[in-house]
């Protein structure tokens, strides 16, 4: 399938000399924040890890299946990589594009997001001159696919409810169940609403995935009323060179 993703002229270098490209966790914010001690996830963070999560149950590839023995993270009793909270460490994805704006086609400058930021995955920035825009080919079942404006929902750390018939009745629910918690006054008890409320939260980010049957919002623009784009995005866990058809400059 034909996925389009905006890389810096390093990453195209590195592909060039080994013949292909992982994310190296190592060189991520994700990474760095894991490192801090004491240091809560933020909503980026568990929201990567889960798409990575998700890609690594398709793929069936995982961080230890990249990087044997040459992280020095924990690990589980199967030599898995570990977070602190016990959990199996997948292979981070490469992100880019299937739809954009309704179409299989190459994105516009729009679509290019600028690296760098504290929540940004990787380190790199994406600036004038180094970046380009990559036309890949790449095996389906090596891609997963996701709704583009649903993954704010995991972003911001909210439930996406947005292909639901009964999405209403839902969200009022999961606000009665927070505003309880927020007054909540026994530690204890409120603990356990937490941790429901983000289980919940987490459950429900499965419609992300999904590509059809979700309403497009309209919203408020300078000029008028806009309507959502229907974008599909694509995370996938590697680079081969042989599947680069294409290699243009974004300016």
């Amino acid at each position: 399938m034909i996925i389009y993703t905006y890389q810096p002229l390093s990453l195209i270098d590195e592909i060039k000399s080994h013949g292909h490209a992982f994310v190296e966790f190592t060189k991520t914010n994700l990474y760095r924040q894991s490192q801090i001690p004491g240091k809560k996830m933020d909503a980026y963070y568990e929201a990567y890890l889960w798409m990575g999560m998700k890609l690594s149950e398709k793929t069936g590839v995982w961080m230890k299946g990249v990087y044997g023995d040459a992280l020095d993270m924990p690990k589980d009793k199967d030599g898995d990589y570990i977070d602190d909270l016990g959990r199996k460490m997948p292979l981070l994805p490469f992100w880019g594009w299937y739809i954009t704006d309704g179409k299989n086609q190459k994105p516009d400058r729009s679509y290019c997001f600028d690296g760098g930021g504290e929540n940004d995955v990787m380190d790199w920035n994406l600036t004038r001159g180094e970046t380009r825009l990559i036309t890949l080919e790449i095996p389906e079942r090596l891609v997963l696919l996701s709704d583009a404006n649903a993954w704010y929902c995991a972003l911001e750390g909210r439930p996406c409810y947005e292909f639901d018939e009964d999405e209403e009745d839902k969200n009022k629910r999961y606000y009665d169940l927070l505003n309880s918690m927020t007054n909540e006054t026994d530690i204890e008890r409120k603990t356990v609403m937490a941790q429901k409320l983000w289980d919940e939260t987490v459950s429900s980010w499965d419609n992300i995935l999904r590509l059809e049957g979700r309403r497009l919002r309209s919203f408020s623009t300078p000029v008028g009323i806009g309507l959502e784009k229907y974008d599909i995005q694509a995370a996938f866990p590697i680079i081969m060179k042989d599947w680069i058809k294409s290699v243009e400059e974004v300016w």
